[in-house]
């Protein structure tokens, strides 16, 4: 039996495949969507940018249509030393230590996953992640990096992720997508 390949192309099924539209917002104007989820293999369509704002300011993160939780870079903390006296210093000239918090809304059932992979800095227009340089020696042995978790409705978490970046100024950017877009991005 001679068989013939066959090509399937899965359209705008990412709903199908767990994925859910996120929308981050710092205030009234300022939106942006995107395809978040597990799964793989489906893309969504790019969002137009992403929410920008200062540190501190607290992003709205909505998931299907609901309101999900509120995300917050609460601090960005720029070191030149590592956190412990026999660390190494930053290969790339600066730690940044980024202060993250999380709170899921009271009336969220759908699990709402936060992970440090889901954050970069960028610096300059180059993208710089937790593992980059010497980032792991940003921290002091008695901190450790935000912990991956699925919270449920009204949990909440914070912690720090650490970057090594070439200048004490730039971006944390918030992207939790499955097509690599970013929803939030804070100024420091």
């Amino acid at each position: 039996m001679n068989r013939k390949p066959t090509l399937l192309v899965l359209v705008g099924l990412a709903p199908a495949f767990g994925c859910t539209q996120s929308v981050a917002s710092f205030g009234p104007t300022s939106t942006t969507q995107s395809t978040t989820g597990s799964g793989s293999g489906h893309s969504a369509p790019p969002p137009s940018g992403a929410a920008v704002g200062p540190v501190g300011k607290t992003a709205s993160i909505t998931q299907g249509g609901k309101t999900a939780a509120r995300l917050t870079v609460t601090a960005v903390d720029i070191a030149t030393q590592p956190g412990d006296q026999y660390g190494q210093p930053p290969q790339n000239g600066y730690y940044a230590i980024v202060h993250v918090s999380v709170q899921v809304a009271s009336t969220f059932t759908g699990g709402f996953t936060v992970n440090p992979l889901d954050f970069y800095t960028l610096v300059n227009g180059q993208h710089y992640s937790d593992g980059d340089g010497n980032a792991f020696e940003a921290l002091a042995s008695n901190q450790s990096q935000m912990d991956a978790a699925t919270l449920g409705a009204g949990e909440s978490t914070s912690g720090l992720v650490a970057f090594d970046i070439p200048a004490g100024h730039g971006q944390v950017v918030y992207a939790p997508n499955v097509n690599g877009q970013p929803v939030a991005e804070w100024n420091f």
